[in-house]
């Protein structure tokens, strides 16, 4: 295949562009988020049902009743953990919470 001057030219366009295109995916992202007593089992059932609507998954955010935050895990943590563990002994807890006033 030969490569034309049109298509060098347009090279760093098109680079841009999808560098662009993949940050917007990114930050427009939704956030996959369990309740902390869900086990791993329904923890990676979920995840694959969000997954069918959210283009990028590599943190789970766990919340209580009133989704206030309460810990995160990763993709790696699920996958590796026994599947009748509950997402709440695998969590994150270290978490810093910043509020605007």
């Amino acid at each position: 295949m030969a490569i034309t001057r049109r298509k060098v030219r347009t090279l760093p366009k098109r680079v841009v562009d999808h560098m662009a295109q993949a940050a917007e995916e990114k930050i427009h992202s939704r956030p996959v988020s369990l309740k902390e007593d869900v086990t791993v089992r329904e923890a990676l059932d979920h995840v694959r049902n969000s997954g069918k609507k959210v283009k990028i998954i590599y943190t789970v955010f766990i919340i209580d009743d009133r989704g206030k935050l309460k810990g995160y895990l990763t993709l790696k943590d699920l996958i590796a953990a026994s599947p009748e563990m509950t997402v709440h002994a695998l969590m994150d807890g270290d978490i810093i919470n910043a509020s605007m006033s």
